[in-house]
């Protein structure tokens, strides 16, 4: 595996847990931020559908990392 591939699934990773604390509602940033209330207001699942979605793509991308470290 070669470092530009690694530094694409580390970056995915690290985007995706910014995501998932950010749309769960575990930064601070995100108890005061206008667009999630915003999308709060118009919608109330969406930010835990966000939250769905990002940890599903951590949860992927960190399989294909092991994979491709372990084989």
């Amino acid at each position: 595996m070669n470092t530009a591939t690694l530094l694409n699934y580390l970056i995915i990773m690290v985007v995706c847990a910014y995501g998932i604390a950010f749309f769960g509602g575990y930064l601070k940033q995100a108890r005061t931020s206008p667009a999630l209330v915003w999308v709060k207001n118009k919608n109330s699942k969406a930010p835990k559908i966000l939250e769905c979605i990002f940890i599903f793509v951590f949860a992927y991308k960190t399989a294909e990392l092991l994979k491709s470290l372990l084989f």
